[in-house]
């Protein structure tokens, strides 16, 4: 066999192979680029004790008095018109309140929490999320928004936002005027079942933002880790953001 043929047939041969190999996985997005967002913010207080079990080592919970009781939650029902250029969403994410210690720490980060839960209603973003070792946090979800006014002309909404067999209903209440919040970025942590640390940013664009109150029932164990009694309505500062873009980044 002459050397051309023989290069010819070891070039069919490895194209042969390549064509009857498995192809290999994409490997999963960095950042997930949100635009054209509207965000519903509830924050409250609820029982320390319930979060400790749950921090990663060298973790502190930014607790509101000094006994370290109570700690800070935030939870936020999101709507964006697109993501990565494609069909938008809707997304849960709930949070405690940390301080991580002093390496995880940086001088653009304005809050840190160790994340809950992340649901989604695109499969794509619980598929990337939970590459980057949010698995046991993130799931599907039903997400559903209802905006509107209520008799004196002010914003009013309620939420509901379902996983399974658990599920959060949010109602709130908009009187602070608007004002414009600056853009920022905070990180947030989880443990994987491995008990590896895995570390999130986001970092939001300029917004329209107007605070009020709220409430929420919380029906099954999550987002929040305690059971809590049926129908028990709970007190949170709300907060409504529109008109700005979100990037998720992960960083480790």
């Amino acid at each position: 066999m002459s050397a051309l043929h023989r290069c010819s047939a070891v070039f069919a041969l490895v194209t042969l192979a390549a064509m009857q190999a498995p192809a290999l996985a994409a490997p999963p997005a960095t950042s997930i680029t949100t635009t054209g967002c509207e965000e519903h913010e509830l924050s409250g207080a609820y029982p320390a004790e319930a979060f400790k079990k749950l921090l990663p080592p060298g973790f502190k919970l930014a607790t509101l008095d000094p006994t370290g009781l109570i700690a800070l939650i935030d939870m936020s029902v999101d709507h964006c018109d697109s993501v990565d250029g494609g069909p938008g969403s809707e997304d849960f994410t709930a949070f405690v309140e940390v301080t991580p210690p002093a390496q995880y720490m940086a001088s653009n980060i304005t809050a840190y929490g160790l994340m809950l839960r992340l649901w989604s209603n695109r499969q794509q973003t619980v598929d990337t999320v939970a590459a980057w070792g949010f698995g046991q946090q993130t799931a599907l979800a039903e997400v559903v928004f209802k905006p509107g006014l209520d008799l004196l002309g002010r914003k009013v909404s309620t939420a509901t936002v379902q996983s399974g067999t658990h599920k959060l209903i949010a109602s709130t209440l908009y009187t602070a005027k608007k004002s414009i919040y600056p853009t920022g970025t905070t990180r947030g942590f989880a443990l994987d079942a491995f008990g590896a640390l895995h570390i999130i940013d986001a970092t939001w664009t300029d917004q329209t933002f107007q605070a009020g109150v709220g409430t929420f029932i919380q029906l099954g164990q999550q987002p929040l880790p305690l059971p809590l009694l049926p129908l028990q309505v709970y007190p949170v500062l709300a907060g409504d953001a529109t008109n700005y873009g979100l990037t998720l980044h992960s960083v480790q």
